[in-house]
């Protein structure tokens, strides 16, 4: 079978997208015929003419692209954000018009859990969700939560998978070492890094940083670890899957103090079978699988002085630590492996096609 699946550039050298990460598993180990239709932003794009010339013509690209390519199945892969909304409201609207059916795969956002302000943008996810066939979510959780919101609405939960690290070794790990990897904009709680670290280094607590990711804050951050941290900092810009997966391997913990907007993060999931000791915020589907003080550690958004907490606790405990270590890696191997993602998604593939176009 056919299918059209969108995401954000899958050029790992140009683009850091959790979006991107899941929708390059699904083709690599999925059965069916695949076609990639790129929607977003790439990393360090500059929103000018040609950046503006291709978002209007994207809809009737898109329908172009159905037109020649007749899948039976439109995979919209999404977050709940402004842009995104209104972007693919009217993507899946011409899916519509053109009579092919809608998978709606939702990857988080903002208003996941809080109100939409705009009352276009109210109607655009209106119109988003109400037109989709189906719509796919990332944990119980937020099915609970799109059933409050959105009553009648067909959802299923496929919650995101990753392969099993299988040369994890604790021998591997370079003591205290902290890792960010991912896109460096304020909502990935940056600003309370600096906070937690300022607060480490002014009480003379060894640990060093690398920074692995890009984004619109990415020359603030940079220039203020370097202030901090000076040479217990590396940035590394954007490193491919394999770099990203080997620098989990020798990472001692794994930050990802977000603000808001996640869903299920696929890096985090890497982070965990690779031995990390994960510290995530409190939010959507990542309480899901984070249980505090089992398989990693979890804070208030906003909290720096948690955080600071938090790493102070790891960086001094190394025997418990050990234990975290491995809940971290046995939740993922029993509940986020990809053996059975590929198998799941597909079933729902099936369902949608069988039940036709809305």
């Amino acid at each position: 079978m056919k299918i059209l699946i969108t995401s954000p550039s899958l050029n790992e050298s140009v683009n850091v997208s959790g979006i991107s990460s899941v929708v390059r598993q699904i083709i690599q180990r999925g059965a069916d015929d695949y076609v990639h239709f790129e929607l977003g932003k790439k990393d360090r794009e500059h929103s000018g003419f040609v950046w503006f010339l291709r978002q209007i013509s994207s809809p009737i690209r898109f329908l172009i692209t159905l037109i020649y390519e007749k899948p039976a199945l439109v995979h919209l892969n999404s977050t709940l954000t402004t842009k995104a909304i209104v972007r693919d409201a009217i993507h899946g609207t011409v899916a519509g018009f053109y009579g092919i059916p809608v998978l709606l795969h939702l990857h988080g956002g903002r208003f996941l859990l809080e109100e939409i302000p705009s009352r276009l943008v109210k109607f655009a996810a209106a119109r988003l969700l109400n037109g989709a066939n189906r719509t796919v979510v990332l944990s119980d959780h937020e099915k609970n939560l799109f059933g409050e919101k959105w009553n009648g609405k067909s959802i299923d939960v496929l919650e995101n998978a990753v392969e099993i690290e299988l040369n994890f070794s604790i021998s591997d790990k370079v003591k205290n070492s902290i890792i960010f990897l991912g896109r460096l904009n304020e909502s990935k709680g940056l600003d309370e890094i600096i906070g937690a670290f300022r607060i480490l280094s002014e009480e003379k607590i060894a640990f060093q940083f690398r920074c692995f990711g890009t984004g619109p804050a990415e020359k603030k951050f940079v220039e203020k670890m370097e202030e901090i941290l000076q040479d217990r900092f590396y940035f590394g810009g954007i490193v491919d899957g394999v770099q990203a997966r080997a620098e989990l391997r020798k990472a001692d913990i794994f930050l990802l103090p977000s603000r808001h907007g996640e869903g299920l993060p696929i890096a985090m999931l890497e982070a965990m079978t690779a031995g990390c000791i994960v510290i995530a915020s409190d939010m959507a589907s990542i309480g899901t699988v984070i249980e505090d003080g089992h398989n990693g550690y979890m804070i208030e958004p906003f909290n720096y002085s948690q955080l600071a907490d938090r790493l102070r606790h790891i960086l001094s405990d190394e025997e418990a630590s050990a234990d975290i270590r491995n809940n971290a890696r046995t939740t993922v191997e029993t509940e986020h492996n990809i053996q059975g993602y590929t198998a799941k998604l597909e079933s729902i593939y099936r369902s949608v096609t069988a039940e036709g176009p809305r």
